[in-house]
């Protein structure tokens, strides 16, 4: 599930699709932007100030393995400058899932750091189709 959100909207359009991780695999890139949820969600003051922008994604692995090991993979890639932030952790309650927070000082920035995770993430799932 991928939700963008602008934290300073008071109103906005919600729409919710789900994706695993093996339909965000076999998808491509069109495909992933249309899967948005658009929603307010409340913060601090300051954080609102300096990353408006934010994106959550939730990323349902086949296997509790397969989601430690695609989120150790993923964790190691940091944000290039201070425009954007990311978070990456699995849920508590299902340990098959991927949480991943982006935080962007602007929309562009915020685009290209998802497009950038999506593209990594498919490269890490497909090396763990291949090689398991």
């Amino acid at each position: 599930k991928i939700s963008f959100l602008k934290l300073d909207d008071k109103k906005s359009t919600s729409s919710s699709t789900s994706l695993t991780a093996k339909q965000l695999f076999v998808s491509n890139r069109k495909q992933k932007t249309k899967d948005v949820r658009h929603k307010t969600m409340t913060n601090n003051e300051d954080n609102k100030k300096e990353y408006p922008y934010v994106c959550n994604i939730e990323v349902s692995c086949p296997t509790a393995e397969s989601a430690k090991r695609t989120c150790l993979v993923l964790e190691v890639d940091k944000e290039i400058g201070d425009r954007v932030q990311k978070t990456i952790s699995r849920n508590d309650e299902d340990d098959r899932m991927l949480l991943v927070t982006f935080r962007a000082t602007e929309a562009k920035m915020l685009r290209v750091a998802v497009s950038t995770f999506c593209d990594y993430l498919n490269v890490a799932l497909k090396c763990q189709q291949e090689f398991g």
